[in-house]
């Protein structure tokens, strides 16, 4: 079982980050790690300008907490469009 209190510091090289968002999201940049209390946070800055939040989740977060995160930042954005929150990337797969 897995501890919703664990503050152990995920672990995960910036190579390994930059290979997922590539992949994952066609997202190529440069990392710079943000403070977080329970995830891993990261800026991901493209040269073009444009720049992303990564965020990688622990364990102990169930899917459907995660989900329902997902769908409130949707729900936000959808109904307060001018609102700055953070935005939903799909994958390259959708």
């Amino acid at each position: 079982m897995t501890d919703d209190l664990d503050l152990t510091p995920i672990r995960r090289s910036d190579d390994a980050i930059l290979a997922a968002l590539q992949h994952r999201w066609g997202i190529v940049g440069h990392l710079t790690r943000l403070p977080g209390e329970r995830d891993l946070n990261i800026l991901v800055s493209a040269d073009d300008g444009r720049q992303w939040v990564s965020k990688t989740a622990r364990a102990a977060v169930s899917l459907d907490e995660f989900l329902m995160e997902i769908g409130a930042l949707d729900h936000l954005a959808d109904r307060v469009p001018d609102i700055a929150l953070p935005r939903i990337v799909p994958t390259v797969d959708g």
